[in-house]
């Protein structure tokens, strides 16, 4: 995998800032390559961690992650692969675990935490479609959304808010209930993104809050999870692609079993496209 080392300056406030904003992350045990686990950034400190009192010696730092959901946690060595989206931009790292604790963030919501040591360099991967993976072109995905009591989400062409109660023209137009049905574009740890086919007389505003269901290939069970619209993009075409991140992705078991579910995925299609890159002599 092409990468490039990311200065150790740099590095620093990369994971300090990826810390601050609890991102999303992927983590796979040495060994097990084959099935990542959802967790997150939670802290990395240089002067004190915030699961002990003891004061951290100059020049030394370690990182939590948020525990992922594991039958057993990994014995004090295992080595493991992090890796988190920073700035649009796809980052890697290598760490080994350490230690279980719990973390508090500053609002007073306690985490079970993985403590690792704190990585020696950081790389970011040169393709970033080896995080976020275009959904397959032969076995699309039909994904379901359901827009849970916000009228003003749903605006006509021109955005303008419609409303979706009964009396409304658009309802001749919407299914009942405000669902909607659309075509996985691609998928990533973060978010997704998706058409509406056939394009719908109307779009859906930035800062919707859908609920999502779809089954992806090779994923015998269908997935479950909360999202919201961050973007909204153009093809080509004129067809509207709806750029969503995940929220609320530890407010069920379910959702949370969706979550790892994806990033299983999502290491199946980054083989699948390493070896079409490689096949294609566009890859080493």
């Amino acid at each position: 995998m092409e990468t490039i080392e990311v200065p150790s300056e740099r590095m620093l406030e990369v994971i300090k800032q990826g810390s601050l904003a609890h991102t999303y992350a992927r983590v796979t045990l040495d060994g097990q390559e084959s099935t990542p686990l959802a967790s997150a950034l939670l802290h990395t400190d240089r002067t004190k961690s915030p699961t002990s009192t003891k004061k951290i010696r100059p020049g030394e730092r370690e990182l939590l992650i948020a525990a992922p959901e594991v039958s057993t946690d990994p014995e004090r060595g295992t080595k493991l692969e992090l890796r988190f989206e920073y700035d649009n931009l796809s980052m890697v790292c290598y760490s080994t675990f350490s230690r279980v604790a719990m973390y508090t963030d500053p609002t007073g919501v306690e985490t079970r935490a993985w403590v690792v040591e704190y990585p020696k360099e950081l790389y970011q991967i040169q393709r970033r479609a080896f995080f976020r993976v275009r959904a397959s072109a032969t076995d699309p995905v039909a994904i379901g959304m359901t827009i849970p009591g916000r009228f003003e989400d749903i605006v006509d062409g021109r955005g303008k808010s419609v409303s979706t109660r009964r009396s409304s023209p658009i309802r001749q137009n919407k299914p009942k209930s405000g669902e909607v049905s659309g075509v996985l574009w691609d998928i990533s740890g973060g978010g997704l993104s998706f058409t509406l086919l056939p394009a719908p007389p109307f779009v859906i505003s930035t800062g919707a809050e859908l609920k999502l269901a779809f089954v992806l290939p090779g994923i015998k069970e269908g997935l479950e999870l909360n999202g919201r619209v961050v973007a909204r993009k153009l093809t080509a075409e004129g067809d509207s692609i709806y750029c969503i991140e995940y929220i609320d992705v530890d407010s069920s078991a379910r959702v949370r079993r969706s979550h790892n579910l994806i990033l299983q995925y999502i290491a199946k299609r980054e083989r699948e496209l390493l070896k079409e890159l490689r096949l294609k002599g566009r890859w080493g």
